[in-house]
C-alpha cells in the first residue's frame, strides 16, 4: 500500500462526485425539455425582391436534442456504475491497510481523513472529541500522518 493509493483513493471519490453532479444536471435538462414540450421557429417562405413572401411557425418537439441527452446521461450513469465498484475495491483495500497499523491513533487519523473524507481541521476536531487528555491542531495531525507515511514509504 503506498500513498499513491490513498491518494487515488480520494481522486477516486470526486470523479464520482462529478459523475453525479453531472448526472443531475443531465436529469434537470431532459426534465426541461419534457416541460417544454414544442420548440418554435419561424421560418420565411420565398422571395420577392427583398420582402419574403409569408413567414411560417415551426413547431416540434426538440428530438435530436432529447436523444442526445438521453445517450450521455446513459453513458455517465454507465461510468458511474463502474467507478463505484473500484471505489469499493479501493475502499476496502485501504480499510484492511488502515487497520492493519499498530497505532490507534494513526488509524484513526487516516480513517478519518481518507474514508470519512475530512479536512484537516475536521480530524483535528474529531481527535479532540475522541482524545480528551491531548489537544490536536489542523497541523499536528497533518504533520502525524506525513511523518507515519514517510517513516513508512521512505
Amino acid at each position: 500500500m503506498t500513498k499513491h493509493i490513498l491518494e487515488q483513493y480520494t481522486d477516486c471519490i470526486a470523479r464520482e462526485r462529478y459523475l453525479r453532479d453531472s448526472i443531475t444536471r443531465l436529469e434537470s435538462e431532459l426534465d426541461r425539455i419534457a416541460e417544454e414540450g414544442t420548440t418554435m421557429d419561424s421560418v420565411s417562405c420565398g422571395k420577392k425582391g427583398k420582402k419574403s413572401l409569408k413567414n411560417v411557425v415551426i413547431r416540434g418537439f426538440p428530438q435530436m436534442e432529447h436523444d442526445r441527452l438521453c445517450g450521455l446521461l446513459k453513458k455517465r450513469e454507465t461510468s458511474l456504475k463502474n467507478e463505484e465498484q473500484e471505489l469499493l475495491k479501493l475502499t476496502l483495500q485501504i480499510e484492511e491497510y488502515i487497520s492493519s497499523i499498530p497505532s490507534k491513533e494513526i488509524r484513526n487519523i487516516l480513517s478519518l481523513y481518507y474514508i470519512e473524507g475530512m479536512n484537516w481541521v475536521q480530524v483535528a476536531q474529531k481527535m479532540n472529541g475522541l482524545y480528551r487528555k491531548k489537544t490536536y491542531t489542523e497541523s499536528s495531525c497533518r504533520n502525524k500522518h506525513e511523518r507515519y507515511l514517510k517513516s513508512i514509504y521512505s
